[in-house]
């Protein structure tokens, strides 16, 4: 399922998170991490904090997984465990 890349989504972030997510769980089940997360459109500037919240930001910054934080995503922890 992974190892071709999704279609591009039209919104930059999302595209980013989208290789940050499949980096990170390639990551955790130590499964060979498909090529295309690397692609420059897969990683977002600015930054974007999901959480919308600015008081969360310096959470995030902490908090992300470091395939999050290298794609520019920033997530607070346990963002994943109920999504």
């Amino acid at each position: 399922m992974i190892k071709q890349p999704p279609a591009p989504t039209g919104a930059p972030q999302y595209d980013a998170m989208l290789a940050a997510l499949v980096e990170h769980l390639c990551a955790r089940w130590g499964v060979a991490t498909p090529s295309w997360v690397d692609e420059p459109d897969r990683f977002v500037e600015p930054w974007w904090f999901m959480s919308g919240l600015s008081s969360l930001h310096a959470t995030a910054l902490v908090e992300s997984p470091i395939s999050f934080a290298r794609h520019g995503v920033f997530i607070c922890d346990g963002a994943l465990s109920y999504a």
